[in-house]
C-alpha cells in the first residue's frame, strides 16, 4: 500500500483525495488523485511531496 501526501509551508498536509494505491510490479497507479478544496489556483507556491510505503518482502 502506498499513500501520497502534500503540503506547503501555510498548510503542512492538504487534503487530497484517492491518495492510496496498491503496489504491483514496483508500482502504484493513483486513480483520480486530487486536492479537495481550494487548492491554490492562480497562485505559485512550492509544493513539497511525501510519499510513504511500507514495502512487503517474501523470502
Amino acid at each position: 500500500m502506498v499513500t501520497v501526501s502534500a503540503g506547503n509551508d501555510e498548510n503542512f498536509c492538504g487534503e487530497l483525495r484517492n491518495c492510496t494505491a496498491i503496489m504491483k510490479n514496483q508500482v502504484a497507479k493513483f486513480n483520480d488523485l486530487r486536492f479537495v478544496g481550494r487548492s491554490g489556483r492562480g497562485k505559485f507556491d512550492s509544493t513539497k511531496e511525501r510519499v510513504a510505503s511500507k514495502s512487503c518482502v517474501k523470502e
